[in-house]
């Protein structure tokens, strides 16, 4: 099994990396997957550069891995940050629509919300669902880009990964790669 997860990951770019309870990535934000879910902390390497991911998995299969940053342009509110995605995916050329909207609190005391985008490549047939998770404290913001990669629905996906940053809180992270960073109360 372990072997052809990562004989998956390796054909994504990944490598795999430890993990603990806690996944806590570079940006500085931690989460707790939900009991049941198989969520590692994967390393993309591209153009020698290397980026932390979360993904998930069931069994051998990648089920979606999720990308979290922090806007450039300071955002703290998720609607004006939504419209501006939108904007930028129809100006690449893209098909884009905002699907479902909503807000959920987090425990920690963060607010969160999220935006299914429905976005289709022109002069391609296939529809891509992307969901764009927008977490913040209103002075520091996160945004977590989750692909479906695996035969999941879209309102099961929405469901999950609202569970998954419901258990959302600040961390700081540890400079050195593969560490689990320090949690923070």
């Amino acid at each position: 099994m372990f072997a052809r997860r990562l004989l998956i990951a390796a054909l994504l770019a990944w490598g795999l990396v430890a993990s603990s309870q806690a996944l806590v990535l570079p940006e500085g934000l931690a989460i707790d997957a939900p009991e049941g879910v198989d969520m590692t902390v994967q390393t993309i390497t591209r153009e020698g550069r290397e980026k932390q991911v979360l993904a998930a998995w069931e069994g051998d299969t990648l089920r979606y891995f999720i990308n979290v940053d922090k806007p450039l342009d300071g955002a703290t509110e998720a609607q004006p940050y939504y419209r501006a995605l939108l904007n930028d995916l129809r100006t690449a050329g893209i098909n884009a629509e905002a699907a479902k909207r909503s807000d959920y609190p987090i425990t920690s005391g963060l607010l969160g919300s999220y935006l299914v985008v429905k976005t289709r490549v022109p002069g391609q047939e296939r529809i891509d669902h992307t969901v764009v998770h927008f977490i913040t404290n209103g002075k520091e913001t996160f945004v977590a880009t989750v692909r479906l990669t695996a035969a999941l629905t879209v309102d099961q996906l929405v469901e999950e990964t609202v569970a998954l940053f419901k258990s959302a809180r600040m961390a700081t992270p540890e400079s050195t790669r593969g560490s689990s960073g320090t949690v923070l109360p």
